[in-house]
């Protein structure tokens, strides 16, 4: 029993020691960082350094990552481009435009993913129909839509219509940058410098949104002069129910930059008084970490930030959503 005892009372030391030791070990790793750190041998991490100033694009964002422009958009510097000699109407399901200059106005799509890298496009890139099955991919490339020529209709979007991803993609020129008529993403990406209209007539936008959109850390910017008696920006974000209710919309992390326009967002309720046929039926669509500039007015827009965005509707949220020197912004109804 002596025997015994002597080595129960030896394993329980152990396992004392032992548990101690896994103990001061832990904090030593807890500690470890710290302690290089303020030793100088580690260096803390260092943010992205954004060219421009804080909430412009090209600037840094809340998180330090710089908004999306011209620098960290488009074609990679560098990259050699050929031109592209394929149709202007691709039917080919998984073809790949890769490092290409496409003379295209419009590329139209007619197949499924299609996939654009690293390529410029003179003109615009075009899915007809929503509802046949056509897809495609774009990322780092740029979408030049030139100018607004007379007789030029919706479809005259850099990007558009339905059912594509876009990705660190630099649009400018056309009417508008893009349009998600149905089902499309649009992530890190730079839209702005929409062609002018001498004959004054076109209703000019950054982004309009129909049924499915997701559109998130963007610089998005419609800043299209005004010709009379109606050509220049609505907005940088459009969004009116004159065909289709809008509606299962998240527009999350963008800057909305000042615009000519009357507001830098249309919250999806345009014509719910009846003036618009599904201006009543928005819904679902949620604004979240926004951050809007405030402009020589003040007010982002000549009018307001954000008008027609109804909170009583089915899903609609506004979360977070500030102004760029910091208040909190307010939903307008």
């Amino acid at each position: 029993m002596g025997t015994f005892g002597t080595r129960l009372g030896n394993v329980l030391r152990a396992s004392g020691r032992s548990q101690r030791t896994i103990a001061l070990a832990a904090a030593l790793a807890l500690m470890l960082p710290a302690m290089l750190l303020l030793s100088g041998c580690v260096r803390p991490p260092v943010p992205p350094r954004c060219p421009n100033p804080l909430h412009t694009p090209g600037g840094p964002d809340d998180a330090g990552i710089c908004w999306p422009y011209a620098g960290n958009t488009g074609v990679p510097a560098g990259t050699p481009l050929s031109t592209y000699t394929g149709s202007c109407i691709v039917t080919a399901g998984d073809t790949v435009i890769n490092a290409k200059t496409v003379n295209c106005d419009p590329l139209i799509v007619r197949a499924g993913n299609l996939l654009i890298t690293n390529t410029k496009i003179n003109g615009s890139v075009l899915i007809e129909r929503p509802d046949a099955g056509h897809s495609f991919t774009i990322r780092d490339s740029e979408v030049d839509a030139g100018p607004i020529a007379p007789g030029d209709t919706d479809d005259n979007s850099a990007i558009g219509k339905s059912n594509f991803t876009a990705i660190r993609v630099h649009t400018h020129g056309g009417k508008r940058g893009i349009w998600c008529e149905y089902r499309c993403t649009i992530e890190d990406s730079w839209i702005h410098g929409q062609a002018p209209d001498p004959s004054g007539v076109a209703h000019e936008s950054g982004i309009r949104m129909g049924d499915g959109s997701t559109i998130r850390h963007n610089s998005i910017l419609c800043d299209a002069p005004d010709f009379p008696p109606d050509a220049g920006c609505s907005a940088d974000l459009t969004g009116y129910g004159d065909f289709a209710p809008i509606r299962n919309n998240t527009i999350d992390h963008n800057l909305f930059v000042a615009t000519t326009g009357g507001t830098c967002a249309y919250g999806g309720s345009s014509g719910d008084d009846g003036s618009k046929p599904y201006g009543d039926q928005a819904e679902n669509i949620v604004f979240k970490d926004n951050v809007f500039q405030r402009g020589p007015g003040g007010k982002c827009g000549y009018y307001f930030p954000i008008t027609d965005f109804d909170s009583d509707r089915p899903g609609n949220q506004w979360i977070n959503n500030t102004w760029a020197d910091g208040p909190a912004l307010p939903p307008a109804n």
